[in-house]
């Protein structure tokens, strides 16, 4: 797997107070505010900084997180990739090593998007965007 970027999701409690913490007291650059949303760009990584609320909704979309009952998630890894196919390839790789497929891949409004859990259940989300193309 090779990865064009990485994003890392993760829920805050105070989307205004983890702004100036990040932008402000850190540096890093501001790509993007949206409600309770907050995009931070650290080299190949993407930080979103999502209201925990809100954090929570994502996180349980898709019965993907059915196993946690009443529990959220502390974070979506989430790689984009190149193509459909190698967004394919990858959950079959996943599968064969141990991982598992909670959700078959499907195309979304933004691209593509497939989800494995590795054998210690941290879930990947690994996306082919339609703007990359």
């Amino acid at each position: 797997m090779n990865p064009k970027s990485v994003v890392l999701s993760l829920p805050v409690k105070n989307p205004e107070h983890s702004l100036a913490f990040y932008r402000d007291g850190l540096g890093l650059e501001t790509s993007g505010i949206e409600e309770g949303i907050i995009s931070l760009e650290i080299a190949n990584l993407s930080l979103f900084l999502i209201e925990k609320n809100e954090f929570e909704k994502y996180s349980k979309a898709g019965n993907l997180f059915a196993h946690l009952p009443g529990k959220a998630v502390e974070c979506i890894l989430s790689c984009a990739l190149d193509s459909k196919e190698e967004v394919d390839e990858i959950l079959k790789k996943a599968e064969a090593n141990g991982g598992s497929i909670p959700n078959p891949p499907a195309d979304e409004p933004w691209g593509y998007t497939g989800y494995f859990r590795d054998p210690d259940g941290h879930l990947w989300e690994i996306v082919w965007s339609k703007k990359s193309d």
